[in-house]
């Protein structure tokens, strides 16, 4: 769905099948960035050094990544997994272009697969917030520090585990995009 709505590919596509896509899987610079430093620190190398990527084993790189997956949000809560960033080809999220007519005219067939968010049901334990200072560190992390206190009154009626469990529901909507 990217494709579809990226200003510069206007006019390539007439139809499209959008299997198992994930458009709300787009990440700001801030966030891509993160991504790639903490794989270039799994593969032991350092930003002056990416041109040694070309000499590793794609073994050793596929294993950076997946670490990559599996521990962002640890180290960034509210960080998504890598994918497409928001920039000049892509400048918002597909699902707004979308809505704002960007795809008009393009045929789509949207589907998915037996065990679609497979994934996301196993790891999500780490990838969702589980205590204020998690959240406090995920709205500084993406520069959205006033909304803490807003939270907080809105949630202070519920004890902790169950206040986690609904910000849990409406962090993702509350960053998205992170900018």
């Amino acid at each position: 769905m990217n494709m579809m709505v990226a200003p510069k590919a206007k006019g390539l596509f007439q139809k499209a099948i959008s299997e198992s896509g994930l458009p709300g899987c787009v990440v700001s610079h801030n966030v891509a960035k993160l991504n790639t430093d903490l794989f270039l620190n799994k593969m032991n190398l350092s930003q002056d050094e990416i041109y040694k990527l070309k000499t590793m084993s794609a073994k050793d790189m596929k294993n950076a990544a997946a670490w990559v997956v599996n521990n962002i949000c640890r180290y960034y809560p509210r960080s998504y997994l890598p994918g497409p960033v928001l920039d000049d080809l892509l400048p918002t999220l597909p699902t707004h272009a979308v809505c704002q007519g960007s795809a008009a005219g393009i045929a789509l067939i949207i589907g998915t697969n037996k065990d679609d968010a497979t994934m996301f049901v196993k790891k999500i334990k780490h990838w969702l917030p589980n205590s204020w200072k998690q959240i406090d560190d995920m709205l500084k992390l993406n520069h959205c520090e006033d909304k803490l206190n807003v939270l907080h009154t809105l949630y202070q009626s519920l004890p902790e585990k169950d206040q986690m469990a609904a910000l849990a529901n409406i962090v993702h909507f509350l960053l998205t995009p992170l900018k």
